[in-house]
């Protein structure tokens, strides 16, 4: 008898995020942010298949400013190419990944290693700017049933 079991799978970004922004010099202006929460749903791993999903991180500035740049934290991994999604009450996590591109080329995180980050040469003044987020989580061996996630820390910073 085939049992069919649930995970309830999201990457908290919208409640739980960190913001951080950096301004060299009051005449630089100020710069708001926020993201959406990325969630994958509930699926079944008996079908074995790859979940994706998109979320949005917008910001707007007081001013048209320059050298714009957004870095993503590593998460509980401690590694932005290398993510995974915790379980919640322990258990062993899954992978995934976070990428500026929908074909995951360009994983998302803070610009060292193999990751890259968001970069725009100006954002004009009260514009708001939406940036797409993929995620997509790989298939793999039943992990435990359970609530998975991970807290993701952006910053944004501008000259």
């Amino acid at each position: 008898m085939r049992t069919r079991r649930t995970f309830l799978l999201s990457l908290l970004i919208a409640a739980l995020m960190g913001v951080a922004a950096h301004a060299p010099n009051a005449e630089a202006g100020s710069c708001k942010i926020t993201a959406t929460q990325i969630d994958f749903g509930s699926f079944d791993p008996l079908r074995q298949f790859t979940a994706q999903s998109v979320g949005h991180i917008s910001y707007m500035c007081s001013r048209t400013v320059s050298n714009v740049r957004i870095t993503l934290s590593a998460g509980q991994s401690n590694n932005g190419s290398k993510r995974r999604l915790a379980r919640i009450g322990g258990g062993p996590p899954l992978p995934y990944s976070l990428s500026l591109d929908p074909s995951q080329t360009q994983p998302w995180g803070d610009g060292f290693g193999t990751t890259s980050l968001y970069m725009a040469a100006s954002a004009p003044a009260q514009t708001d700017i939406r940036v797409p987020v993929y995620a997509i989580l790989y298939s793999q061996e039943i992990p435990t049933v359970g609530t998975y996630s991970d807290t993701i820390t952006l910053q944004l910073s501008w000259q």
